[in-house]
C-alpha cells in the first residue's frame, strides 16, 4: 500500500477530530451536537481496519458514517430558528441535507454492514441486492433537493419554504417518500435475514462476533423507541441512551476485533489501548503526587513533590506497562498469550530433556502449533 493511501485515512480521521472539537466548543453541548465523539470512534475504526486490509469495504463505509454524522450539528444550529426568507441554493442543500443527514448517512450504511459483517463481503452474489437497495434509498432520500416545497420540522419549530431550484411537483414528493421509506425498510430488514443466516453458517468466532454488534444494534433500536416515545418533548435520559448507543456501535466491532481477532488488527489496537491505560494511570499519579497531594497537606505546590512525582512515575513505568500488557493479552489478544504460555512450558520442559531426538519433536510440535509455518527445520551443530 502506498504512503498516499496509508496516510489518507488517518488524515481524514484527525480532521473529524478536529471538526468534533470545534462543535463542541461552538455549540457548549457536547452532547447533543456531535454524539458526543461518536464520529471520531467511527472513522479511527475505519481507519485502523485500512491500515490491515486496504480494500476492506466495512472500512470506507465508517469512514464515511463518522464524517457524516458531523453534518447535522454544523448544520443545526444555522436554521434552529428558521430558515432565511428567500431561501437560496446553499439553503436549499443545507436544509435538505438536514432534514436526512442522519438517516443517509447513518441508517442506511447500518443497514448496509449488516450484510457485510464480519467479512466485509457479501454472503453470495445473490445478496448483492443490499447495495443496490442502499444506493436507492440514498438517492431517494437525496432527490429531496429538487422538491418545489421544502418543508423543516424542528422540536416547537415547523416550516415549509420555496424551494428556488425546485423541479418535483408535489404530487410526486408522495411516490419519492414512498420508493426511499420501502427500500430503507427492505434493506434493513434484508439485512437482518443476512446477518442471522450468517450467524447459523459460521463457526463459533464469527457468531461471537455478530454477538458483539448485535447487542449494539438492539441498544440502538431501543434509544430510536424512547427517543420517539418522548417526542417532541425534551428528554434528557433519551438523549443520552440516544447518544451511547450510537458510540456503541463502533465500540463493539473494537471489542470483536480485540477479543476474537477480527481483520488482524487486534494486536495493534490491545497495544494502543494498553498504553492508553499505562499514560491515564501515570497521568493520575503524577497530578494526585504533584497537585492534589500537596494542596491538601501544606495548602500550596512544592517543588519537591513535583520531583518526587516524576520520580515514582518514571518507577512505575515498566512494572505498570507488563502487567497491563499482560492483562490485555489475556483479555484481548489471546493468540499472542496462548503462544507465550506454550513457549514458556516448553523451555521449562527443555531443561529437564536429554534425548536429542526428544527435544527436536517437542520443539517442532510446539513451532507448528504456535507460528503454524509452511516447513520446519532444525539445524544441529555437530
Amino acid at each position: 500500500m502506498s504512503r498516499t493511501r496509508a496516510t489518507l485515512p488517518w488524515t481524514w480521521t484527525g480532521l473529524v477530530l478536529a471538526t468534533s472539537v470545534i462543535l463542541i466548543i461552538r455549540s457548549g453541548r457536547g452532547l447533543d451536537a456531535t454524539f458526543g465523539l461518536a464520529p471520531v470512534l467511527f472513522t479511527a475504526l475505519g481507519a485502523l481496519i485500512l491500515s490491515r486490509q486496504p480494500g476492506n469495504r466495512i472500512a470506507w463505509i465508517l469512514l464515511l458514517v463518522g464524517a457524516g454524522l458531523l453534518f447535522e450539528p454544523a448544520a443545526l444550529p444555522r436554521y434552529a430558528d428558521g430558515p432565511p426568507i428567500p431561501v437560496t441554493v446553499g439553503d436549499v442543500l443545507l436544509l435538505t441535507g438536514l432534514n436526512t443527514s442522519f438517516f443517509t448517512v447513518f441508517i442506511i450504511p447500518i443497514g448496509l454492514l449488516l450484510f457485510l459483517f464480519p467479512t466485509g463481503k457479501f454472503l453470495s452474489r445473490r445478496w448483492w441486492w443490499g447495495g443496490w437497495f442502499a444506493g436507492i434509498s440514498i438517492v431517494g432520500s437525496l432527490a429531496g433537493i429538487f422538491n418545489t416545497v421544502i418543508a423543516f420540522e424542528f422540536p416547537g419549530n415547523e416550516w415549509t419554504v420555496s424551494n428556488p431550484i425546485g423541479v418535483l411537483p408535489e404530487s410526486l414528493e408522495g411516490i419519492r417518500e414512498l420508493v426511499y421509506g420501502v427500500t430503507m425498510l427492505t434493506l434493513l430488514v434484508g439485512g437482518v435475514v443476512a446477518i442471522v443466516i450468517r450467524y447459523r453458517r459460521s463457526n463459533d468466532v464469527v457468531r461471537a462476533q455478530i454477538k458483539w454488534v448485535g447487542l449494539s444494534l438492539i441498544l440502538f433500536v431501543l434509544a430510536i423507541l424512547s427517543r420517539f416515545f418522548t417526542y417532541p418533548e425534551p428528554n434528557v435520559a433519551a438523549e443520552v441512551l440516544f447518544t451511547a448507543s450510537v458510540a456503541f456501535i463502533p465500540v463493539s466491532m473494537t471489542l470483536a476485533i480485540l477479543r476474537y481477532r477480527l481483520f488482524d488488527i487486534d494486536r495493534l489496537i490491545s497495544r494502543t489501548v494498553g498504553y492508553a491505560i499505562v499514560v491515564s494511570i501515570l497521568a493520575l499519579v503524577y497530578v494526585v503526587g504533584a497537585v492534589w497531594l500537596p494542596t491538601r497537606l501544606i495548602g500550596d505546590q512544592s517543588p519537591l513533590f513535583v520531583a518526587g512525582s516524576t520520580l515514582a512515575t518514571a518507577a512505575l513505568f515498566n512494572p505498570l506497562r507488563r502487567r497491563v500488557t499482560f492483562w490485555i493479552d489475556r483479555r484481548f489478544n489471546r493468540g499472542r498469550y496462548d503462544a507465550e504460555q506454550v513457549l514458556a512450558r516448553l523451555s521449562e520442559r527443555l531443561n529437564d530433556e536429554i534425548v536429542l531426538d526428544q527435544i527436536a519433536a517437542d520443539s517442532i510440535a510446539v513451532i507448528s502449533q504456535t507460528m503454524q509455518p509452511s516447513s520446519v527445520g532444525i539445524w544441529i551443530r555437530e
